[in-house]
């Protein structure tokens, strides 16, 4: 699901309390408040969802296995999703997981 589906699904479900325009507005609200606190160094933890979280790599050095040719990747900050306990359950019972043996 897209940011565009999802803002129709939320208004398809509640169109006496909801319009695109408001919809879209809190989602890009709720973006940018995410994406502020992890600049600011600051975990987002949303009960029952789960957490976004920084996680900061360090500067490392590779050799292009072609070329020999030796590369550095400065360190850098990669966000990062840890979904809560209740999404796990949610997502983990009833399903069927086609494909999973154990």
């Amino acid at each position: 699901m897209n940011r565009g589906e999802l803002i129709e699904r939320l208004v398809d479900r509640h169109p006496e309390i909801l319009n695109r325009q408001n919809c879209r507005q809190c989602i890009d609200r709720i973006r940018e408040k995410i994406v502020e606190s992890l600049k600011e160094g600051r975990r987002v933890e949303i009960r029952g969802f789960g957490s976004f979280f920084v996680r900061s790599y360090p500067e490392r050095r590779f050799s292009n296995p072609r070329t020999n040719v030796k590369l550095t990747v400065p360190a850098h900050p990669v966000p990062r999703f840890k979904p809560g306990s209740q999404l796990r359950q949610e997502l983990n019972s009833g399903s069927s997981r086609k494909g999973f043996s154990g």
